[in-house]
């Protein structure tokens, strides 16, 4: 899936600092497409505009749970969080998932800029 337009910096040791994008997702899982905007905070980090309040973010943090990520938002919190703790971290697609919408957009994110610095 195509990102949407990004602005990427590179700091003084050459490492990528922030890079925004929008990501839009197919369907997730009630069936709804999404856009999500992304900001690649270093490594594995990354924050994600809410929706529904564009003037807060979520903080993923891809390196966590043996790399299944952490996310603050509620769903996380509520319905991902103690699937990962009852060792139900099954891979994706399953119906009970241990990942939220905005972990899978930065997976994806992720991804797409794998794929994209690979071939140049």
């Amino acid at each position: 899936m195509p990102l949407g337009p990004k602005k990427t910096l590179l700091n003084s040791s050459g490492r990528w600092s922030v890079i925004t994008s929008s990501c839009r997702l197919g369907a997730n899982a009630s069936g709804l497409s999404q856009s999500l905007k992304i900001e690649h905070r270093g490594q594995l980090l990354f924050h994600v505009t809410s929706e529904s309040k564009e003037e807060e973010f979520y903080v993923i943090d891809l390196s966590l749970h043996k790399g299944r990520g952490q996310c603050t938002c509620r769903d996380w919190e509520t319905r991902c969080q103690p699937r990962l703790k009852e060792g139900k971290n099954a891979e994706y697609p399953q119906t009970d998932r241990d990942r939220c919408k905005h972990i899978h957009a930065c997976v994806l994110w992720l991804g797409n800029e794998v794929i994209r610095r690979t071939i140049g």
